[in-house]
């Protein structure tokens, strides 16, 4: 791909470069967006994405670095709010998680993934009630999200509320599986 890009054939490689992102052919993906970036620095969605590749990789220093970029471009996307603050999230920045998934939030109120991504943060910080409400929040928002569903089980698991947790825990999956690591949700969006 040649350095002078025309906004049509840089869409394209955009495109390109998603559909590679989605089928996990992330090295693919990468180079592609790293093409357009040597073309045109400020591209938002390339950042974005490709940060979103790099959380991918485990490079979360480097999916931050990416995801702040955009953001100072576009700081009005909830999506990469929200990926950020999981990205934050990964390095255990709480507070800078927090703030992203606020700000989430904020843009988008309606969008249960930042609900649910606020609440594993504030459980980690042991403010179980305000996580519950998080997760409350997400499934009000979608009923159907499972890892909302898991999540606030975790939290009356948290509060001694065997019972309550163990039954929130197998609602959905009809079997008991339980994970140290917390059902954190990206959202991919171009």
């Amino acid at each position: 791909m040649n350095d002078s890009l025309q906004n049509s054939s840089v869409q394209q490689a955009i495109d390109l470069a998603l559909s590679l992102q989605r089928a996990n052919r992330l090295a693919e993906a990468d180079a592609i967006y790293r093409s357009v970036l040597k073309a045109q620095p400020d591209h938002f969605d390339a950042l974005q994405l490709l940060g979103l590749v790099q959380f991918n990789l485990g490079n979360y220093v480097s999916a931050i670095e990416l995801m702040g970029k955009a953001l100072q471009i576009n700081p009005r996307v909830a999506t990469v709010q929200t990926n950020l603050g999981v990205a934050y999230s990964q390095l255990n920045r709480l507070d800078e998680a927090i703030n992203c998934h606020a700000a989430a939030i904020s843009l988008k109120p309606e969008a249960p993934a930042a609900h649910n991504n606020l609440g594993l943060v504030l459980l980690d910080k042991g403010h179980i009630g305000k996580a519950a409400a998080c997760f409350e929040r997400a499934l009000a928002i979608n009923p159907k999200m499972t890892a909302a569903l898991a999540n606030l089980g975790r939290t009356h698991l948290c509060r001694n509320n065997i019972i309550v947790g163990l039954s929130m825990t197998l609602k959905e999956s009809g079997f008991i599986r339980f994970t140290r690591e917390p059902s954190f949700k990206l959202v991919l969006e171009p």
